[in-house]
């Protein structure tokens, strides 16, 4: 039906044809959509995590048909096939998305959407929550070392208790040298993802399946030994353009990318890429928040671990560990290397292989306590997480130009605010349904000291960039395309 209308004319015009433009029988099946119900149990499978691929298998032909079985599929007998015999992977993923815009996408408008989620988490107090997992957004038109600096600066003045010893990011020098600038005394590290794919870019890893497998391997040893032998093994199968990239851009700055400088970290740090905060998803994240809290997940990374080691430290016969002295001191025999001992310090908890950072904790201090219980103490759990102090920077041969870092908060500063903190915590969670005088008195003297402290305002001044005019004529010369000017006219 072919419809028409102008302006002035009340009638509408219609024309009707009841012949198909479109192919009928069989070749027909794909231009059809799948059945509400088939919708439905996509859905349902859906919301109870049930993986694409089996879905596809449960509904698709697939799941009733032998690969070699040709007769059986509907299209070879003398029947119309349907739409629902032939679920793809994008069917599937597009009722998906229709899901997820159910609890992720509060409004149409993407914009209001995030005011909306910002609303709703303030008001559940969630800024102030201390779930670990985003600590601060920064939504910026432009991620220049000016903008990135403020940002930091404005985050460091409303928490001066916080003093982050890590960081993760992709090898910007913008955020680099703002960290620095803002948190001297941090770690920065590189994410392998953005490592790899870097370095993959720079040559064709089909035509160097050799070279790409050392690469992957190489930012994860963790001796110079080792590094330097991987080294020489690239080099030997590099093309010298590849070479010159690394020794130039990636070798001054190893310490930032190379696992040499991320042994001795606990359990909780082991992360080496920037992309759980990319994938951090708020509806997501409060559900596994609650399965965690209420044990669904089983035991979480410190208590995973310790119980690995309680059984592992059962393999380990008496006749391999040894009392060296009456002082606590005991050598363990190790499993994987053949005459390698490791020493374990029972009076000062501490064992010298790479395993015990993570939890300050190992097998071998495990053993330990297994054969000699009569004369050691077992220590609980809650008592053996000790934080590590951050180590010196790694970035202090760093080219890049920096200035001098902000002054230290006093420690009245840093105390104040983390007891404001805690005290917003403790009315979210139980508002009083009358305020007393000391929160009247507090409400006042609050006004007073943010007048005394005044923010000029939440953004920085506007700059304003002189136009980008005229650059044509110094860069015409380079260019690779002459410029094309209009035909002159023979007359």
């Amino acid at each position: 039906l072919t419809v028409k209308c102008y302006a002035g004319i009340s009638k509408v015009l219609g024309m009707y044809n009841d012949q198909h433009i479109h192919p009928t029988g069989h070749e027909n099946a794909r231009f059809t959509r799948l059945a509400h119900d088939t919708r439905i149990k996509i859905a349902e499978q859906l919301r109870l995590g049930v993986s694409h691929k089996r879905i596809v298998s449960n509904l698709s032909i697939s799941s009733s048909t032998k690969p070699n079985s040709i007769i059986s599929c509907p299209i070879f007998r003398e029947t119309t096939p349907s739409r629902d015999n032939f679920i793809t992977s994008q069917d599937i993923r597009r009722i998906e998305r229709g899901i997820e815009a159910e609890t992720v996408c509060l409004h149409p408008d993407d914009g209001k959407s995030s005011l909306q989620w910002v609303d709703r988490m303030r008001a559940a107090g969630e800024l102030l929550g201390f779930k670990g997992c985003p600590v601060a957004w920064m939504i910026s038109t432009s991620a220049t070392e000016v903008t990135i600096d403020y940002f930091l600066q404005t985050f460091k003045d409303a928490n001066p208790g916080i003093n982050p010893s890590r960081f993760m990011t992709d090898f910007d020098w913008a955020q680099i040298n703002s960290i620095r600038r803002q948190y001297p005394n941090a770690q920065i590290y590189i994410c392998w993802w953005h490592v790899l794919h870097a370095w993959q870019q720079r040559f064709t890893t089909q035509h160097h399946p050799e070279l790409w497998g050392l690469l992957k391997g190489w930012i994860r040893l963790t001796t110079d030994e080792e590094f330097s032998d991987c080294w020489a093994k690239i080099q030997a199968l590099a093309p010298k353009s590849f070479l010159k990239y690394i020794e130039v851009y990636w070798l001054p700055w190893r310490a930032m990318w190379s696992a040499i400088a991320r042994v001795g970290r606990s359990i909780f740090e082991q992360s080496d890429t920037n992309m759980l905060v990319e994938a951090y998803v708020v509806p997501y994240f409060h559900a596994k928040h609650y399965r965690q809290l209420w044990g669904f997940e089983g035991p979480d990374l410190e208590g995973k671990r310790r119980d690995t080691i309680n059984k592992l430290a059962q393999s380990i016969p008496p006749e391999h560990v040894e009392e060296v002295d009456e002082e606590g001191q005991y050598l363990v025999c190790s499993q994987s290397s053949p005459g390698h001992k490791y020493t374990v310090d029972i009076d000062d908890y501490t064992c010298d292989c790479d395993s015990y950072p993570l939890i300050d904790f190992c097998k071998h201090l495990a053993a330990v306590q297994l054969h000699f219980f009569e004369g050691v103490e077992v220590r609980d759990l809650a008592s053996l997480f000790i934080p590590t102090k951050p180590s010196a920077d790694p970035l202090t041969a760093s080219r890049q130009p920096l200035r001098e870092p902000s002054t230290t908060p006093p420690p009245v500063i840093s105390d104040i605010s983390d007891r404001l903190q805690r005290l917003a915590i403790r009315y979210l969670a139980s508002p009083p349904s009358i305020l007393s005088d000391c929160l009247r008195r507090l409400d006042t003297l609050l006004d007073r000291a943010l007048a005394e402290c005044g923010q000029s305002q939440v953004l920085p001044a506007p700059q304003r960039i002189v136009p980008n005019q005229h650059s044509w004529p110094e860069t015409a010369a380079t260019m690779i395309g002459a410029v094309k000017n209009k035909r002159k006219s023979k007359h």
